[in-house]
């Protein structure tokens, strides 16, 4: 059994920010343990293990004020503070809160948990990636995530931006799904162990860059197969998200589709994707 994506694979859209609201990614991870592992691609694998249930959510009474953590998780001596940010702005604060929410706890709450883990949970954001990056390496976790829509169904696609890659060659799931070796030599494979997933450039990054400022594809590959692919152009310097763009129509945006795994015992030849993002010469800032 092999995988195709083809031009008949549905596609698959973002769910609009103004449209998503943050108590829909609350009420994943308040499942978490019983989730639907076939509609998520690319669960950081610390984040896979767990498979306790969340804290039950409380108010704490701080000095003239009060809060409450989004989410929270105790496992195996760690307390993991999940602040979730879904929605068309206000990303960046989800720093201020979970360092606060973290810092609290570490002081106040240690006879339960004395190490406390903060992840900040939230859509593509440059201000936290570069905060983060800089400052605050090894210290917090930053997953991304976008919920996608066909019809009435719904995948999570998640990433660790910050997580390290390598250079690989092309496995032979990715050799058949493009059509052979020819066709997947077009671009150089990076494989991301944390989030098992792999990005297809066209030139090979020994690190993977903060913002990726060219475009590429994005693979997520379930066991069974079934795999989750994104091609697109991110914004480079001096672009703004809403207008960066291409001439093969490569947008931040993106384009997803679902490949499922089928029994014919032959892949798809030359899925345009491949094509058009390997010849892709991207315009310059606007």
């Amino acid at each position: 059994m092999v995988s195709r994506v083809s031009a008949a694979s549905p596609t698959w859209t973002q769910l609009p920010r103004a449209d998503a609201k943050e108590d829909t990614l609350q009420a994943t991870f308040v499942a978490w343990p019983t989730r639907a592992r076939s509609q998520m691609f690319g669960v950081p694998d610390w984040l896979e293990r767990l498979t306790v249930e969340p804290v039950a959510q409380k108010q704490r009474t701080s000095y003239g004020y009060t809060f409450q953590p989004d989410i929270e998780f105790v496992d195996a001596g760690l307390r993991y503070v999940l602040e979730l940010k879904y929605g068309v702005k206000y990303e960046p604060l989800a720093l201020a809160e979970v360092l606060h929410h973290a810092a609290w706890l570490r002081r106040h709450e240690a006879a339960e948990a004395s190490h406390v883990v903060p992840v900040v949970v939230s859509q593509f954001s440059s201000w936290l990636r570069l905060a983060v990056d800089e400052y605050l390496r090894g210290q917090v976790r930053l997953v991304e995530v976008d919920i996608l829509k066909h019809g009435s169904s719904e995948l999570y696609m998640f990433d660790a931006p910050l997580a390290s890659w390598s250079p690989w060659e092309a496995p032979d799931w990715l050799i058949e799904l493009t059509g052979g070796k020819e066709a997947a030599a077009l671009l150089r494979w990076h494989y991301v162990a944390e989030t098992s997933s792999w990005f297809g450039m066209r030139e090979n990054h020994r690190t993977r860059p903060i913002i990726i400022d060219e475009p590429y594809v994005w693979l997520h590959r379930h066991d069974d197969g079934t795999m989750l692919v994104w091609e697109g152009h991110a914004p480079q310097l001096g672009e703004r998200s809403r207008t960066a763009g291409s001439g093969c129509d490569l947008t931040s945006t993106g384009t997803y589709y679902l490949s499922a795994s089928t029994g014919t015992g032959r892949a798809t030849p030359g899925p345009t994707w491949l094509a058009r993002v390997s010849t892709e010469r991207v315009a310059p800032p606007r």
